[in-house]
């Protein structure tokens, strides 16, 4: 019964957070499961042409840029023809940023995010309303081909402070209804020291979390400290790890440490989900 709570006051909240018709796209994402490697190569070329059309008409960097090699996007693009195309730098973005936004977005509709900063310096970047939706839905319907529903209980391991929201020690009704909803108990993993650790151990003997989600490192960092302490075992069906290489010898404490099976994903703030394993761990 409190799953099925979980699950409609994590709809709820979905909506009120601008993501109304996030499953239309999760939809999407599951039935392309079905479908052969021809029929998702045809669609994504449809989608790649709409793409193109879609910069060259409303973007004036991009129009700029492929008007000077004489490039014009047509229902005839093919994959080869991306080779002719000028890269895209961080000067450009840099430079430029204003010429790069579709002047089909109103402003009301654009929402500022930063890259990870993989590299060393963060890039700012713009989505809009349908492509905040989109990549919400479409990484459920991943995690859901992995086994992981709304509304399961979560360990969350992360370290990017703009997903945790504020830290506050009370509670309002609103905060404590979304913090059933979500299912997640969060470790910062910015910096964890053993009086964190231990304190985020009771909590999830408390919460018996269906998955354990986060940063492989951190997620290692967790799992030997149980171990170092003799701690009693945390059990979780899933272990997902994302944002830095997951190594075998992790993938292999994981599953000892957790008893649950062990998933990659490879994600960007940018696009979200960008490939998985599925069960069969035969790579993304």
């Amino acid at each position: 019964m409190s799953g099925l709570l979980r699950r409609s006051g994590y709809r709820v909240f979905a909506r009120r957070d601008g993501y109304a018709g996030w499953t239309r796209h999760r939809n999407a994402m599951r039935a392309m499961t079905t479908q052969s490697a021809f029929e998702i190569r045809r669609q994504s070329l449809d989608a790649l042409r709409r793409l193109l059309t879609h910069a060259f008409s409303t973007v004036p960097f991009y129009r700029d840029a492929w008007t000077a090699i004489g490039f014009a996007p047509s229902a005839h693009v093919a994959l080869d023809d991306l080779q002719r195309l000028p890269m895209l730098t961080k000067n450009d973005l840099r430079d430029r940023k204003e010429d790069l936004i579709s002047l089909a977005v109103p402003e009301r509709d654009r929402h500022i995010d930063l890259t990870g900063g993989t590299t060393g310096t963060q890039t700012s970047f713009y989505r809009d309303n349908a492509c905040r939706v989109a990549r919400f839905g479409r990484q459920w319907g991943i995690l859901e081909q992995c086994g992981y529903q709304p509304g399961q209980k979560r360990a969350l391991i992360w370290g990017s402070h703009a997903d945790l929201g504020p830290a506050h020690s009370g509670l309002s009704l609103r905060r404590a209804l979304r913090r059933f909803a979500s299912a997640d108990e969060t470790l910062c993993c910015t910096v964890m020291t053993d009086a964190d650790m231990r304190a985020y151990h009771q909590r999830l003997c408390a919460l018996q979390p269906a998955v354990v989600y986060g940063y492989p490192n951190a997620i290692e960092q967790f799992a030997r400290f149980i171990a170092r302490e003799r701690l009693k075992p945390i059990t979780a069906g899933r272990i997902f790890c994302t944002a830095e290489r997951l190594l075998e010898r992790q993938r292999e404490l994981f599953q000892r440490a957790f008893g649950g099976d062990v998933f990659n994903l490879y994600c960007s703030r940018e696009h979200g989900c960008v490939a998985f394993e599925c069960s069969r761990h035969r790579g993304f």
